[in-house]
């Protein structure tokens, strides 16, 4: 099981690479904010590989928070067959406003969209968007959770208890 942690490590790598260099995703996390900046300074300041909640001390920001759920693995081969990808935009209510007006949770989850949804370049079958949902996290931030999920083709007949139909 060794092969999964690693491949899962692998594809939060690749996401992450196309979050940061997506000028859509960067100027929505910071619009000048902090002045001219490299896109590799978000990793664990604004973008995480984990579902990371900041504390209310931090100043108000725009964060995005990444998890990847395997759902099924197939047996003979360890590949995963059924993966669900979450991306939340967690953004201080202060700083939701974007200067044309919009929010930038919802910029981001079209950025999202417009990244992940149809794509099939991360070797898992074709991401395919099944919602986006937005919530009050608490009293500080709000966030949209845009949920992605893949399902292999090939292993459409293997079911959830582990055998081919």
């Amino acid at each position: 099981m060794a092969s999964a942690a690693i491949n899962i490590e692998n594809y939060k790598g690749e996401l992450i690479l196309d979050i940061i260099n997506s000028e859509g995703v960067v100027g929505a996390i910071d619009s000048q904010q902090d002045g001219v900046f490299e896109s590799d300074d978000l990793i664990y300041k604004n973008v995480f590989p984990f579902h990371f909640v900041p504390g209310t001390e931090r100043k108000a920001d725009c964060y995005v928070l990444i998890a990847v759920n395997i759902l099924r693995i197939n047996p003979a081969n360890a590949a995963f067959v059924d993966l669900n990808l979450k991306l939340w935009a967690l953004c201080h209510a202060e700083r939701m406003r974007m200067p044309d007006g919009g929010t930038r949770i919802d910029r981001l989850a079209e950025e999202f969209r417009g990244l992940f949804d149809g794509v099939s370049k991360y070797g898992f079958g074709t991401l395919q968007l099944v919602d986006s949902t937005e919530f009050v996290y608490n009293e500080k931030f709000i966030c949209r959770e845009v949920n992605l999920r893949t399902v292999d083709l090939k292993m459409s007949s293997y079911n959830k208890v582990g055998s081919f139909r």
